[in-house]
């Protein structure tokens, strides 16, 4: 007959020591984000019940796996160009501290999506995720990976649940830069393309372009503001919508690449005369960028460093802890980007000077 100090189970333990199984196996790890109090509480109730934790769980709670997991969004709106540069980035940081690097597509209308990250990990396949391309806006995702206690940071300006360090870009200064130089051009009949709804870098970025407009006095009407996603499509039915106004804008401004490129397509179908009779802008800086024309003005975003950045910050996470030092402090890091000005934006039917 087995003992009963066999039997008992690290969920028992928590419930008698009013804690979480997360917190349980932070003491059992000896990890130090835990207070002194609650330690002791907890150590007090292991030792109350007899508590024994199986050998091959303990086992693979204190070891982690050494490949780092990049979690992409699957979708075409994700260009190949934008996941390379994610990739590029995840490698660099990888190959630096010896650990490798998978590419781990999710789906926004999978439900299983969370639980088999979690599963990966516990089974030692994976050390901790980089959740990039707005992965970490999956329904339940960031939950299910938090409940677990797995590692992660979030990139992009994604702060989910359970107080994930995040790396971003300062998309609303950036776009309100390049609104700005717009403005200084002349413009003030400007159109704005706003990316996917909900996702925080569309928000952010049309969130800066409503800050240069109101702090140069210069009014938005509702119908110069259209709703899309981040691809060429939505750029080219945009900008039919504002093009078809009984007085359309004379600049667009538009919240990517793809959606800049589809319409700088459209104008170019109706026989417009750019940049003279409208000025066009982008976001993100992709090859496609130098090569439209005219060659578009865009916003640089540092893609490979943030993937970078962040990947280091998980595997500081991941690395054991001496005894006696404190874990590494993360904190949410933030990447500057920068205006390239190309031929794409001049004042209103002045054309564009020879290169």
């Amino acid at each position: 007959m087995q003992s009963r100090s066999q039997n008992i189970t690290i969920h028992e333990v928590a419930a008698e020591a009013g804690v979480s199984i997360k917190t349980v196996s932070r003491v059992l790890r000896d990890e130090h984000d835990v207070s002194d109090a609650t330690r002791a509480r907890v150590r007090e109730t292991i030792a109350k019940l007899n508590y024994v934790p199986h050998s091959s769980a303990r086992g693979m709670a204190s070891t982690t796996g050494n490949v780092i997991g990049l979690v992409v969004f699957d979708t075409a709106q994700v260009p190949y160009e934008y996941r390379m540069r994610l990739q590029m980035g995840a490698l660099e940081a990888c190959r630096q501290s010896g650990y490798g690097l998978r590419l781990e597509p999710v789906n926004a209308e999978d439900p299983q999506a969370g639980a088999r990250l979690v599963q990966q990990v516990r089974q030692r396949e994976m050390g901790g995720y980089v959740l990039a391309s707005r992965s970490a806006s999956v329904p339940g995702l960031c939950k299910a990976l938090s409940d677990a206690d797995v590692k992660y940071i979030a990139l992009a300006g994604y702060l989910a649940p359970g107080g994930a360090i995040a790396v971003s870009a300062d998309d609303r200064a950036a776009m309100r830069s390049i609104t700005k130089l717009v403005l200084d051009a002349g413009h003030r009949q400007i159109g704005f393309l706003r990316g996917n709804k909900g996702w925080l870098d569309s928000e952010e970025r049309f969130a800066g372009f409503m800050d240069a407009m109101m702090e140069a006095g210069v009014p938005v009407a509702l119908a110069m503001v259209v709703n899309g996603s981040f691809d060429f499509e939505s750029g080219r039915a945009g900008a039919a919508k504002l093009l078809d106004m009984a007085q359309p804008p004379t600049a667009i401004i538009a919240s990517s690449d793809d959606m800049a490129a589809g319409v700088i397509a459209l104008a170019h179908e109706r026989g417009l005369r750019l940049p003279r009779e409208l000025a066009v802008t982008g976001f993100d800086d992709l090859n496609i960028a130098h090569k439209l024309w005219p060659p578009l003005t865009t916003v640089h975003r540092p893609i490979e460093k943030m993937t970078e950045v962040a990947t280091r910050q998980l595997i500081g996470l991941l690395k054991p802890v001496r005894a006696g030092t404190p874990p590494p402090v993360l904190r949410h890091v933030q990447v500057h980007c920068d205006v390239v000005t190309r031929a794409s934006v001049v004042p209103p039917g002045r054309k564009p000077k020879a290169p």
